[in-house]
């Protein structure tokens, strides 16, 4: 159960449009996402909520290691470990600042390497070499 504390600071959506998505991602402080059966890719919420200026905290960190680190452009948990999910995220609302940085290096990381016009960039590229 989660105390009321940690109620006062979620919302739980039940079953949204996606078109909402990005609304409700730009209104969040944190969105947690669970990575679906793939964990070795990047699901489109983590980027959505990002390029939204969230902090996002999500499980399937391998992969996403190459391109996000940890408390400097996301938060990674551990779904072995779920008992520990409400504490990180205690600590993570009680810093602000802290909150504020993430969001916007994970924005600019964004920005950067996933929007299409990089990821054509890079194709593109590729196909000169």
């Amino acid at each position: 159960t989660l105390s009321a504390a940690a109620r006062k600071n979620m919302q739980l959506h039940g079953e949204i449009p996606y078109a909402q998505t990005a609304q409700l991602m730009q209104q969040a402080r944190i969105c947690l996402n669970i990575q679906p059966w793939f964990k070795a890719g990047i699901h489109d919420r983590i980027l959505s909520a990002m390029g939204q200026g969230a902090c996002v905290m999500t499980d399937g960190r391998a992969y996403l290691q190459q391109f996000f680190q940890e408390k400097k452009t996301i938060f990674y948990d551990d779904l072995t470990h779920p008992e520990l999910m409400s504490g990180q995220i205690q600590v993570i609302l009680q810093d602000e600042g802290m909150m504020r940085s993430v969001a916007a290096a994970a924005y600019q990381t964004v920005q950067h390497r996933f929007r299409l016009e990089s990821q054509l960039q890079r194709i593109v590229q590729g196909l000169r070499n």
